[in-house]
């Protein structure tokens, strides 16, 4: 798997700022809010693995 990063200002200042929005508590709301509207387009087979991996990890002791 290789990535290529044509602009590598523009790479740090977005993980700069996806970092500050996980750990920011007043826009958690914007990641959760993303996560639903990606997992509403997801196909059935991508839910139903999604839902069988957190199941797996509820489980652990």
């Amino acid at each position: 798997l290789y990535i290529i990063i044509e602009d590598l200002e523009a790479f740090r200042l977005g993980c700069s700022q996806l970092v500050e929005d996980l750990v920011n508590p007043n826009k958690k709301y914007l990641v959760y809010r993303d996560f639903i509207r990606a997992y509403r387009n997801m196909l059935p087979h991508e839910k139903n693995r999604i839902s069988s991996e957190e199941n797996t990890r509820g489980n652990r002791p």
